[in-house]
């Protein structure tokens, strides 16, 4: 019982104050390495990994956020109260959590000497003493620089919610300019299945986006979705639980094409059988099934479409065989590639350390998001008509996503670098109503290999962490970028891209 009290004590006054900082899930760790690299390194002496010493601030972090403000009088009751919670299983401290019983071995282990000598001097002795101090001035007296919000960062947006069939564009425009400017998804609700879209190309030109909310699932608009003369209706059919057939087209029933994708969310609940992050959408209607992708979020299944389509929810599995030794992206890569966003190298290889090229990068993102054809012909010397690359470097040119080399030059055959990546997909997410947000270097990352024009367009990437899980002591944003890394980036934008706005909306059925 001696050494579960003493292990307690420790717990309290070395990492407790560390609860603090629930912002700090993607920086937690780092943090704590870079003010104290002699506490970490002692406990991974003793065999607690990344994972172990994260998993257990991050409980630590969560536990203690829901008991109010901590103050210089009852920080040690709140951490005491927190850390026996997430510590002990039902609080009893002769059985620890077995999910954190790595982690506490650890801490026991490599501070067995200052464990007695505080028991004995009824003091904190060596780096405890200077930890306890460091913390607690890092804490009480707010002199933490808070650099980045969780992964669970959303698009800037408040929704404010009409019903379609009284909607009136010019009504809704004087309410929203007489509230002021502010980033408004405008949601409109119908209890119909089948509809007319009403005019809003104006409303569309002020606003992220327009959210149409019927019983069977929801449509996204921007305002590139549709042309500015259209007159579409649309509907949608559920013919199964994992199978929605969604029409568009022309006051005279003729299909549509839409200049921009649809965002398409459709409740569905997984199968026991079926992993959510395997999921994807296919598109049945010319008969030769074609891999739309899509994101799931418990409760739908959000997906791009350009037009109609017969839409089928299913799992579909990929196997490669040359992931072992990547824990950071491997779940992505396959996740990705199960969508049909990344392809492998045939015979189960995905070849994950190669590099990714400018013209291979292009591919990715264009098939992402499924943009259309572009209206400016990119005016770079070596991308010709001729080249397999040209529409997409054309496609991601007139969206604006590609600027392309300095002297006219795109180097298709150049290597993309890590910084390259996340300007790309920087402006993919302030194009979805994410702030523009200055460069801050994070934690654990050598920031003296961001060159000073990326500093200029990175800093949205980094702030809703697309670096998520990458090993941040390798990660050099000047150099070429790997397909695993180029795959965990991807992940990331594509979780923070589809199905992540604040939607609401009471019309909305969500039982498949």
């Amino acid at each position: 019982m001696r050494w579960k009290k003493s292990l307690l004590l420790i717990l309290l006054v070395t990492l407790g104050a560390f609860a603090a900082f629930g912002d700090l899930y993607l920086n937690i760790y780092y943090d704590l390495k870079a003010d104290f690299p002699a506490f970490v390194a002692r406990l991974e002496a003793e065999g607690a990994s990344q994972a172990d010493i994260e998993g257990f601030l991050i409980d630590l972090s969560t536990t203690v956020a829901g008991y109010g403000t901590l103050t210089e009088d009852n920080f040690d009751s709140v951490m005491y109260r927190g850390l026996k919670e997430v510590l002990f299983i039902d609080g009893d401290m002769g059985m620890i959590q077995h999910d954190h019983r790595d982690f506490a071995l650890a801490l026991v282990g490599g501070f067995s000497d200052e464990i007695i000598a505080t028991l004995e001097t009824k003091q904190l002795s060596g780096d405890l003493a200077a930890l306890n101090q460091g913390v607690r001035r890092l804490l009480l007296t707010e002199e933490r620089e808070v650099l980045y919000p969780s992964s669970e960062v959303k698009a800037d947006l408040v929704t404010q919610t009409w019903s379609l069939e009284t909607f009136d564009e010019s009504e809704v425009l004087e309410i929203l300019q007489a509230e002021g400017p502010g980033n408004v998804l405008v949601t409109l609700e119908t209890d119909q299945s089948r509809f007319q879209v009403p005019e809003m190309g104006t409303l569309l030109k002020s606003v992220p986006g327009v959210v149409i909310i019927t019983p069977l699932g929801r449509v996204l608009f921007r305002e590139e979705t549709l042309k500015p003369e259209a007159s579409v209706w649309l509907s949608l059919e559920k013919v199964s639980p994992s199978k929605v057939v969604f029409e568009v087209t022309d006051r005279a029933g003729e299909a549509v094409l839409a200049s921009e994708p649809f965002e398409i969310s459709l409740p569905y609940a997984p199968r026991s059988y079926q992993n959510p992050d395997q999921l994807t959408v296919f598109d049945l209607t010319g008969g030769s099934p074609v891999n739309l992708g899509g994101q799931y979020k418990a409760p739908f299944m959000t997906l791009l479409s350009r037009g109609s389509g017969e839409f089928l929810i299913a799992q579909n599995p990929v196997v490669f065989h040359d992931l072992e030794d990547l824990p950071y992206a491997g779940d992505k890569i396959l996740s990705l590639a199960a969508r049909g966003i990344i392809k492998g190298r045939g015979e189960g290889t995905y070849d994950p350390h190669a590099p990714v090229t400018r013209a291979e990068f292009a591919a990715l993102t264009v098939r992402l998001l499924k943009i259309s054809e572009g209206d400016q012909a990119p005016h770079f010397q070596d991308v010709q008509e001729t080249d397999w690359f040209y529409q997409e470097v054309r496609r991601g040119f007139s969206s604006g996503l590609f600027l392309g080399r300095s002297d006219g030059i795109f180097d298709p055959h150049g290597s993309v670098s890590v910084q390259e990546v996340l300007t790309v997909l920087s402006r993919m997410l302030q194009d979805r109503g994410y702030p523009s947000v200055a460069f801050e270097s994070p934690g654990g990352i050598d920031f003296t290999t961001v060159s000073p024009w990326a500093r200029e367009t990175i800093g949205t990437g980094l702030r809703v962490n697309l670096i998520e899980d990458l090993p941040r002591a390798e990660l050099k944003f000047n150099e070429a970028a790997d397909r695993a890394q180029v795959a965990g980036m991807l992940y990331e934008a594509l979780d923070r891209i589809l199905g992540n706005q604040t939607l609401g909306g009471s019309a909305l059925d969500q039982t498949p």
